[in-house]
């Protein structure tokens, strides 16, 4: 009984992974389509959960209309953003803390926000943060093209990709999009 439920679990975990990764690479649909911003957070995180495991995560989900996007696409803004978060957090060797949050900025806006207690930004290097092939971290940890693939994507939903930081208190993206995405874009 104990190994026939052991492979019951691990059949379950392995099909909800399945699923999440569906539903991240949007693989099914390569067009515009009307998705959950909700639900690809959620799917994000998951599969990120044991890069996590050691961070506290808040979701502040406001509930939202549909939003016509290139879904797959968002997705992996969403990956870029908490990725880069968790590790800002890991490197303070404290507890970490990130707010992951939704919610409407206007009639036909809405806002994902990323926001971590981790080291932050110096000031000096805030304008070359979005440059291709710029990193704060090592080598060794990421090739300096997340954040400038990440605008690129945003700018071609007509929104925008920003990041406020106070260096010993807290960096928070933002993300800003229209609900509707132009089917030309």
């Amino acid at each position: 009984p104990n190994v026939l439920e052991g492979i019951r679990e691990g059949v379950q975990r392995t099909t909800r992974i399945v699923r999440d990764l569906r539903t991240f690479s949007r693989l099914d649909r390569a067009e515009i389509s009307e998705v959950s911003l909700s639900e690809g957070l959620d799917c994000t995180l998951n599969l990120l959960r044991g890069r996590l495991r050691e961070i506290e995560v808040v979701r502040e989900f406001t509930e939202l209309r549909p939003v016509a996007c290139y879904a797959g696409q968002l997705n992996q803004v969403f990956m870029n953003l908490i990725t880069n978060a968790a590790d800002a957090v890991d490197s303070l060797g404290v507890a970490g803390r990130i707010v992951v949050r939704t919610g409407s900025s206007g009639e036909n806006r809405v806002f994902i926000e990323v926001e971590h207690n981790g080291r932050g930004i110096d000031p000096e290097l805030r304008d070359k943060i979005f440059d291709p092939f710029f990193s704060t971290k090592t080598s060794r940890k990421g090739a300096g093209l997340g954040l400038a693939i990440s605008q690129s994507i945003v700018e071609r939903h007509g929104g925008r990709l920003t990041l406020e930081s106070e260096p010993g208190k807290h960096t928070r993206a933002r993300v800003e999009i229209p609900l509707q995405l132009a089917p030309s874009a």
